[in-house]
């Protein structure tokens, strides 16, 4: 008997031990520059994701971008690859901490993504210098279609969306910010359907705006950078909007 508690407490010791190294692999600090990580989701499966740290100041809280990468066979890392081609050139100015997972699922909007892009999210708040009222979901193509999707169903963890290249799925009902990008020539996801959901967004009051690229078509990743960088003017004034209606203690 004696042997079997003797057991079971080692077991313990030795699962505990685990746990506090992957927390320590999880929260160390990260220098500037991209970064190939993972998190272990609570079913037990590894998600990869790739960050992008910007310089800080110790104290600093900054904005957090969530990077949605499009469809395609997914290789280890494969967000990581679409955020250096894309997101970070976009956003490099912003000076946010920029988190891009691989798709575990069928698409953004499948139940073991969605699982999994929230438990990143969460694990990014508790883990790294995030100023939760500065969260934005973007994506292009398959993640624009993510962006619309998250945007919709989780309002309380965005402050904004900015969904590229992607077609809507019935998301009239969107509370916050949102940016849509989309190119005139793009012959996969059609211009129209984001048309008619940014125009159902502004009759419900929402803050929608559509900027169509007039010679971009849709396999043109890297030449979205450009249209994408205009957002950061765009998400300053939300975020100085959005702070004077909740005030400057809850900043």
């Amino acid at each position: 008997m004696q042997v079997v508690k003797l057991i079971l407490f080692l077991t313990g010791l030795l699962n505990l031990s685990m746990a506090m190294n992957i927390g320590r692999i999880q929260n160390e600090e990260l220098s500037p520059g991209f970064h190939k990580q993972e998190l272990k989701l609570p079913g037990g499966e590894i998600l990869k994701y790739g960050v992008w740290m910007p310089a800080m100041n110790p104290g600093d809280t900054v904005p957090l971008i969530l990077a949605l990468h499009y469809g395609g066979e997914v290789v280890p890392w494969y967000g990581m690859s679409f955020m250096e081609i894309l997101v970070e050139p976009a956003f490099r100015d912003l000076g946010g901490i920029i988190v891009a997972p691989d798709c575990p699922g069928d698409g953004w909007a499948d139940p073991v993504s969605e699982q999994a892009v929230i438990a990143l999210l969460e694990h990014s708040i508790e883990s790294l210098a995030v100023d939760k009222n500065r969260i934005v979901v973007t994506g292009f193509s398959m993640g624009g279609m993510g962006s619309w999707f998250l945007a919709e169903k989780y309002p309380g963890k965005f402050s904004a969306a900015i969904p590229v290249a992607g077609r809507p799925d019935g998301n009239d009902k969107i509370k916050i910010p949102i940016y849509a990008i989309h190119g005139a020539k793009d012959e996969i996801v059609k211009v129209d359907p984001v048309k008619q959901a940014i125009k159902k967004l502004r009759k419900n009051g929402a803050n929608a705006k559509l900027v169509i690229v007039s010679d971009l078509s849709h396999y043109q990743t890297s030449a979205y950078v450009d249209p994408l960088k205009v957002t950061t003017y765009w998400l300053k004034r939300v975020w100085k909007a959005q702070l004077k209606e909740r005030g400057p203690e809850d900043f």
